[in-house]
C-alpha cells in the first residue's frame, strides 16, 4: 500500500505543486488585503480545499494516459488496495486543502480581526469545502472507472458540479426543515450531519469503486 501512495503522489506530483505554488501566492495576498471585504477570503478558503481535490484525482489520468496502469497491475497488489490508495491519497489531499485554509484565515484573523458575524461561519466554511471535496471524489471514482479515463476532463467537472449541487442542496432541505434564521446550535448540528453523510457517501463509494475496478478488462 506504501508504494502505490507514493506512486499516486508522485503522478499527480506536477500538477498540485503549481497549485500549490499559485495557492501560496494567492493566500500571501489574501492575508496582505483587509479583510473588511470577507467574501475574498470565503473564497480562498472554499478553492483551496476543493481545488487540491480536483489537483489529486489527476494522478490517475496521468497513469491511464501514461498506460501505467497496466504494468501496475502485474504487479503483486491486489485491485481492491489500487482503488483504496487513490481515495486515501484523495484523503491527504484534502487535508493539505484544509491546512492552506487553515493558515490563511488563521493569519487573516490575526492581522485585521474576525470578520464574520460568528465563529460558526467559519466552521460551516471548513464543512462545506470538505463536503464538496469527499461528494466529488464519491461521484468521481465510480465513473471515471465505468466511463474511463479518456472522458477524464467531463468526468471531473461534472463531479464537481455534482457535489456543489449535492451540497446545496441538503443546506437547502435544512433551511426549509428548520425556521430561518438557524440558532448557533441548530447550525452545528446541521454541519456536522452535513459532514457525516458526505463522509458516509465517501466511504460507500469505495467498495463500488472496487467492483467496477475489479470487472475492468485493460
Amino acid at each position: 500500500m506504501k508504494g502505490l501512495l507514493r506512486n499516486n503522489l508522485y503522478a499527480s506530483a506536477s500538477n498540485t505543486k503549481t497549485y500549490a505554488a499559485v495557492m501560496l501566492a494567492l493566500g500571501l495576498f489574501v492575508v496582505a488585503m483587509d479583510n473588511k471585504v470577507p467574501s475574498l477570503l470565503i473564497n480562498y478558503m472554499l478553492i483551496s480545499m476543493v481545488g487540491f481535490s480536483v489537483n489529486g484525482v489527476s494522478c490517475m489520468h496521468e497513469e491511464n494516459a501514461s498506460k501505467w496502469i497496466k504494468y501496475k497491475l502485474t504487479a503483486p497488489v491486489r485491485r481492491s488496495d489500487v482503488v483504496k490508495s487513490y481515495y486515501i491519497t484523495h484523503l491527504l489531499w484534502v487535508s493539505i486543502g484544509v491546512l492552506y485554509a487553515a493558515v490563511c484565515v488563521s493569519l487573516s484573523v490575526g492581522l485585521h480581526g474576525f470578520p464574520f458575524d460568528k465563529p460558526t461561519d467559519v466552521l460551516m466554511l471548513f464543512i462545506v469545502g470538505i463536503s464538496v471535496s469527499l461528494f466529488m471524489a464519491m461521484l468521481f471514482y465510480p465513473l471515471i472507472y465505468s466511463c474511463g479515463s479518456e472522458k477524464y476532463g467531463v468526468i471531473s467537472f461534472l463531479s464537481v458540479l455534482g457535489a456543489i449541487i449535492i451540497v446545496m442542496a441538503i443546506v437547502s432541505l435544512i433551511n426549509y426543515l428548520f425556521d430561518a434564521p438557524l440558532t448557533s446550535l441548530q447550525l452545528v448540528i446541521s454541519g456536522i450531519s452535513l459532514l457525516l453523510f458526505a463522509v458516509i457517501c465517501f466511504l460507500l463509494s469505495c467498495p463500488i469503486s472496487i467492483l467496477i475496478f475489479s470487472r475492468k478488462e485493460y
